[in-house]
Protein backbone atom coordinates (compact mmCIF):
# COMPACT_ATOMS: atom_id res chain seq x y z
CA UNK A 1 0.00 0.00 0.00
CA UNK A 2 2.63 2.42 0.74
CA UNK A 3 4.55 1.89 -2.32
CA UNK A 4 1.16 2.24 -4.24
CA UNK A 5 0.83 5.55 -2.55
CA UNK A 6 5.12 6.40 -3.60
CA UNK A 7 4.02 5.77 -6.96
CA UNK A 8 0.79 8.27 -7.18
CA UNK A 9 2.84 10.73 -5.39
CA UNK A 10 5.69 10.58 -7.60
CA UNK A 11 2.86 10.20 -10.71
CA UNK A 12 1.48 13.50 -9.18
CA UNK A 13 4.36 15.43 -8.78
CA UNK A 14 5.54 15.16 -12.09
CA UNK A 15 2.32 15.93 -14.14
CA UNK A 16 2.33 18.95 -11.39
CA UNK A 17 6.01 20.46 -12.86
CA UNK A 18 5.79 19.45 -16.36
CA UNK A 19 2.30 21.41 -16.79
CA UNK A 20 3.80 24.37 -14.65
CA UNK A 21 6.55 23.97 -17.04
CA UNK A 22 4.19 23.92 -20.40
CA UNK A 23 2.44 26.91 -18.86
CA UNK A 24 5.39 29.07 -17.97
CA UNK A 25 7.02 28.17 -21.91
CA UNK A 26 3.27 29.21 -23.13
CA UNK A 27 3.08 32.21 -21.37
CA UNK A 28 6.72 33.24 -22.50
CA UNK A 29 6.29 32.62 -26.03
CA UNK A 30 2.92 34.79 -26.59
CA UNK A 31 0.68 37.28 -25.68
CA UNK A 32 -2.38 35.49 -27.25
CA UNK A 33 -4.20 38.59 -28.08
CA UNK A 34 -7.00 36.51 -30.77
CA UNK A 35 -7.41 34.12 -27.25
CA UNK A 36 -8.17 36.92 -25.32
CA UNK A 37 -10.57 38.71 -27.78
CA UNK A 38 -12.67 35.35 -28.16
CA UNK A 39 -12.41 34.89 -24.04
CA UNK A 40 -13.96 38.66 -23.67
CA UNK A 41 -16.48 38.35 -26.46
CA UNK A 42 -17.69 34.78 -24.96
CA UNK A 43 -17.60 36.78 -21.26
CA UNK A 44 -19.53 39.34 -22.92
CA UNK A 45 -22.22 36.49 -24.57
CA UNK A 46 -20.92 37.41 -28.19
CA UNK A 47 -18.78 34.31 -29.34
CA UNK A 48 -18.96 30.92 -28.31
CA UNK A 49 -16.78 28.81 -26.51
CA UNK A 50 -15.02 26.96 -29.22
CA UNK A 51 -13.13 30.36 -30.26
CA UNK A 52 -12.04 30.58 -27.53
CA UNK A 53 -10.32 27.01 -27.56
CA UNK A 54 -9.62 26.66 -30.90
CA UNK A 55 -7.53 30.76 -31.12
CA UNK A 56 -5.26 29.09 -28.03
CA UNK A 57 -4.59 25.58 -30.11
CA UNK A 58 -3.79 28.01 -32.79
CA UNK A 59 -2.08 30.61 -31.36
CA UNK A 60 0.18 27.82 -28.88
CA UNK A 61 0.94 26.08 -31.79
CA UNK A 62 2.50 28.95 -33.64
CA UNK A 63 4.46 29.94 -30.42
CA UNK A 64 5.85 26.92 -29.71
CA UNK A 65 6.80 26.33 -33.58
CA UNK A 66 8.81 29.89 -33.29
CA UNK A 67 10.35 28.53 -29.92
CA UNK A 68 11.48 25.35 -31.95
CA UNK A 69 12.81 26.80 -35.03
CA UNK A 70 13.22 30.38 -34.36
CA UNK A 71 11.37 31.43 -37.15
CA UNK A 72 9.46 34.81 -36.97
CA UNK A 73 6.88 34.14 -39.48
CA UNK A 74 5.19 31.72 -37.31
CA UNK A 75 4.02 34.67 -35.35
CA UNK A 76 3.68 36.92 -38.08
CA UNK A 77 -0.54 36.81 -37.18
CA UNK A 78 0.32 37.04 -33.36
CA UNK A 79 2.36 39.74 -32.65
CA UNK A 80 4.07 39.76 -29.25
CA UNK A 81 3.85 43.35 -27.74
CA UNK A 82 6.26 44.41 -25.21
CA UNK A 83 10.35 43.89 -25.52
CA UNK A 84 10.01 40.19 -25.74
CA UNK A 85 9.68 40.53 -29.71
CA UNK A 86 12.10 40.08 -32.47
CA UNK A 87 12.74 43.00 -34.45
CA UNK A 88 11.13 42.18 -37.57
CA UNK A 89 7.75 41.38 -35.45
CA UNK A 90 8.30 44.35 -33.83
CA UNK A 91 8.49 46.50 -37.26
CA UNK A 92 5.32 44.62 -38.65
CA UNK A 93 3.30 45.55 -35.84
CA UNK A 94 4.46 49.37 -34.48
CA UNK A 95 4.25 50.43 -38.56
CA UNK A 96 0.44 49.39 -38.74
CA UNK A 97 -0.09 50.95 -34.67
CA UNK A 98 1.48 54.16 -36.23
CA UNK A 99 -0.42 53.86 -39.75
CA UNK A 100 -3.26 53.72 -37.47
CA UNK A 101 -2.46 56.64 -35.27
CA UNK A 102 -2.23 59.31 -37.83
CA UNK A 103 -5.66 58.34 -39.62
CA UNK A 104 -6.62 58.23 -36.01
CA UNK A 105 -5.56 61.63 -35.39
CA UNK A 106 -6.46 62.96 -38.58
CA UNK A 107 -10.50 62.18 -37.06
CA UNK A 108 -10.98 58.62 -39.59
CA UNK A 109 -13.65 57.27 -37.12
CA UNK A 110 -12.37 53.86 -38.73
CA UNK A 111 -8.97 54.34 -37.63
CA UNK A 112 -9.85 55.49 -34.38
CA UNK A 113 -11.99 52.53 -33.99
CA UNK A 114 -8.75 50.43 -35.00
CA UNK A 115 -6.23 52.54 -32.35
CA UNK A 116 -8.47 51.56 -30.22
CA UNK A 117 -8.29 47.50 -30.37
CA UNK A 118 -4.91 47.67 -31.10
CA UNK A 119 -4.53 49.57 -27.69
CA UNK A 120 -6.92 46.86 -26.06
CA UNK A 121 -5.25 43.88 -27.26
CA UNK A 122 -1.59 45.42 -27.08
CA UNK A 123 -1.51 45.16 -30.78
CA UNK A 124 2.04 47.40 -32.04
CA UNK A 125 1.99 48.94 -28.22
CA UNK A 126 1.51 48.43 -24.72
CA UNK A 127 -1.71 47.15 -23.46
CA UNK A 128 -3.71 50.31 -22.25
CA UNK A 129 -7.66 50.42 -20.99
CA UNK A 130 -7.89 53.98 -21.01
CA UNK A 131 -6.17 55.02 -24.23
CA UNK A 132 -8.56 52.16 -25.30
CA UNK A 133 -11.83 53.90 -23.99
CA UNK A 134 -10.50 57.76 -24.93
CA UNK A 135 -9.99 56.71 -28.61
CA UNK A 136 -13.61 54.37 -28.78
CA UNK A 137 -15.50 57.77 -27.57
CA UNK A 138 -13.47 59.64 -30.00
CA UNK A 139 -14.45 57.51 -33.13
CA UNK A 140 -18.15 57.37 -31.82
CA UNK A 141 -18.13 61.33 -31.82
CA UNK A 142 -16.18 61.14 -35.16
CA UNK A 143 -18.89 58.89 -36.99
CA UNK A 144 -21.43 60.83 -35.35
CA UNK A 145 -19.93 64.19 -36.67
CA UNK A 146 -19.53 62.34 -40.28
CA UNK A 147 -22.90 61.32 -40.56
CA UNK A 148 -22.23 57.19 -39.83
CA UNK A 149 -23.45 56.16 -36.36
CA UNK A 150 -25.27 53.18 -37.78
CA UNK A 151 -22.58 52.09 -39.63
CA UNK A 152 -20.38 53.04 -36.52
CA UNK A 153 -22.66 50.86 -34.16
CA UNK A 154 -22.56 47.97 -36.64
CA UNK A 155 -19.36 47.82 -36.98
CA UNK A 156 -17.91 44.09 -36.14
CA UNK A 157 -14.48 46.14 -34.28
CA UNK A 158 -16.35 48.19 -32.62
CA UNK A 159 -18.24 45.35 -30.97
CA UNK A 160 -15.05 43.59 -30.47
CA UNK A 161 -13.86 46.60 -28.70
CA UNK A 162 -16.57 47.13 -26.28
CA UNK A 163 -16.05 43.55 -25.17
CA UNK A 164 -12.65 43.73 -24.49
CA UNK A 165 -12.87 46.96 -22.49
CA UNK A 166 -16.48 46.28 -20.72
CA UNK A 167 -14.32 42.60 -19.63
CA UNK A 168 -11.25 43.36 -19.48
CA UNK A 169 -10.58 47.00 -18.10
CA UNK A 170 -13.70 47.08 -15.65
CA UNK A 171 -15.15 50.20 -17.23
CA UNK A 172 -18.83 51.46 -17.31
CA UNK A 173 -20.85 48.68 -19.61
CA UNK A 174 -20.21 50.30 -23.47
Amino acid sequence: MLDLLRVLLLRTAIIAVSSACFYLVLANIHDYPQTKQALAGYRNGDRVFFLIAFNFVNEAGNGIRYALTGNSRHLGYFPKSGPRQDDSERGLTQSSFEVALVGAQAGEWREQLRLSHMYAIGWGTDVRGAAALEWYRKSETAANEQDEHGLWLNSSRRQLVAAIINTEFDYEKL
